[in-house]
């Protein structure tokens, strides 16, 4: 688990301090925007505080909410880009790192199969 950054942390950056108060305020947001019924957020709630785990990943292991919805209200609460498929390069940024460790064959074998399954998404 990861430790909630501290918003009187001095070094803590301001997406970090609204990343903290944004917890708070997640459950009502997504009620808000209709992502999330007010009755399964009181028993997220409940769970919550029994395992000290964050809201929004505990919501979807337990199926209440998607993944994407989550990673939207977040993004659109911090204003962050969310990255999305379109948003990667078509090639590696450092190719010859990638596969650094195979040979040339095994290397050209493995990045045909790379291209082919992107291309095929």
């Amino acid at each position: 688990m990861h430790a909630k950054p501290n918003i009187r942390d001095p070094t803590a950056t301001p997406q970090q301090c609204r990343y903290t108060s944004l917890n708070h305020e997640l459950g009502e947001l997504l009620v808000e925007r209709g992502k999330l019924d007010p009755e399964k957020l009181q028993r997220a709630r409940r769970l919550e505080q029994d395992s000290g785990e964050r809201l929004g990943p505990l919501l979807v292991q337990l199926g209440m909410l998607a993944e994407r919805d989550l990673a939207e209200t977040l993004a659109e609460e911090l204003d962050l880009e969310l990255a999305l498929a379109g948003s990667y390069p078509q090639t590696p940024a450092v190719p010859d790192r990638v596969f650094a460790s195979l040979d040339d064959d095994e290397h050209h074998r493995r990045l045909e199969q790379f291209r082919q399954l992107r291309s095929a998404m």
